[in-house]
């Protein structure tokens, strides 16, 4: 920015210090043509930054990200509050984001190796490390959290102490077993924590200990079944509650949450066809494809078959049974149909459908599925 007396330092009215080396055929074509080609370059090298008082809530981590995200923006718009999610931030610097929001939310996810992070984000979290690569990424994200705001760390990430030694902020462990050792050493440093205590979500703020609510009640727990959505909820009140978010407003919309296909279409959504449940996702990478395998048996979901593209054929070859596998070269739409349709006619009324396909095949397959069961009045999860 230009600043005319330049006695105020830099650093009170914002701006840079720019060294630019002037050549005299960009000057005169500057001044012959009237275009402010200096203002054009400081553009490219200088993005402008948005309102820093416009709070963020950032998430990090390996799986779970985008659904912790839904369902902060689902009690939010709840709540009559303006808000707006950005997963695709180059170098996670701010220059897609728009200035219209209350509350910004942040999917941390890059697809490049990052040196700095512009924003600061006033609660973090990190659903989980499952994958060695993300480590100095989450590091980084650490880092990035203002001093008095918050990190919401799983209890049971092997990384969780290298993270919450490189913060300023306070570090909040999230668990779904009140005995995890790692969990109890933080209620006894007077640390806040959210965890599962006899099916009952327990906050511990640093000075008293309440129940918040039975998991239970919670749609999208499935009775308290989904280990993972477990967590997943867990992470999300202790981000609204520490955010001072009232907890009656958390409690009163996240009954509400189902993770459907209105709430968060093509990330795990299940429908129920003719008895045969119907599972959608995006994920793409054999260790989490099983972690999610797992938890569809917990809810009752056994007998699976899988559906995907001919080249992401590898992610399922965990399954001995290669007959229930169905997959071909997926090029157009029509090609997705027909792979539904065989699975559909394959399946056996109590059986599942794992449908495996990246964004935004994940999505269009869902609203498909969604508007034809709308039409024949059926019901759907």
């Amino acid at each position: 920015m230009s600043q005319k007396n330049i006695s105020l330092p830099y650093t009170a009215i914002g701006g840079y210090i720019v060294d630019l080396e002037v050549n005299s055929d960009l000057r005169v074509f500057s001044q012959n043509c009237n275009v402010d080609v200096y203002g054009a370059i400081l553009d490219v090298y200088f993005e402008k930054m948005p309102n820093p008082s416009v709070p963020i809530i950032a998430v990090s981590g390996t799986i779970g990200k985008s659904t912790v995200l839904q369902i902060i923006r689902y009690i939010f718009q709840r709540c009559g509050v303006e808000v707006t999610i950005d997963s695709e931030i180059e170098n996670f610097y701010l220059k897609s984001i728009s200035d219209n929001s209350d509350i910004k939310l942040i999917e941390f996810n890059p697809t490049s190796v990052i040196e700095e992070i512009e924003i600061e984000p006033f609660v973090g979290i990190i659903t989980n490390t499952l994958d060695n690569s993300q480590i100095e990424r989450n590091i980084l994200f650490s880092r990035s959290i203002k001093e008095n705001g918050y990190l919401v760390l799983n209890a049971t990430d092997p990384f969780k102490y290298l993270y919450s030694n490189k913060v300023k902020c306070k570090t909040i462990f999230t668990s779904a077993k009140s005995d995890n050792p790692d969990l109890l050493a933080h209620i006894e440093l007077r640390k806040p924590c959210v965890y599962l205590e006899d099916d009952t979500i327990t906050i511990f703020d640093g000075d008293e200990t309440f129940g918040f609510c039975s998991i239970k009640e919670i749609p999208y727990s499935y009775d308290g079944r989904l280990k993972f959505a477990i967590e997943n909820i867990l992470q999300v009140v202790a981000a609204l509650y520490f955010y001072s978010v009232d907890p009656e407003i958390i409690y009163r919309y996240l009954i509400e949450y189902k993770n459907d296909s209105h709430q968060n279409p093509g990330k795990f959504n299940i429908f129920d066809i003719n008895g045969v449940k119907v599972v959608i996702d995006d994920i793409q990478k054999k260790e989490h494809i099983k972690i999610l395998v797992e938890n569809l048996e917990k809810i009752g979901i056994n007998k699976l078959l899988f559906v995907c593209d001919q080249s992401k054929k590898g992610v399922v070859d965990f399954i001995e049974d290669r007959e229930r596998i169905i997959y071909k070269e997926v090029k157009t739409f029509k090609d997705v149909v027909e792979l539904f349709s065989t699975a559909m006619n394959r399946a056996k009324k109590g059986e599942g459908i794992f449908i495996i396909l990246p964004e935004p095949l994940n999505r269009d397959v869902t609203y498909e599925i969604r508007e034809s069961l709308v039409k024949r009045k059926k019901n759907f999860v």
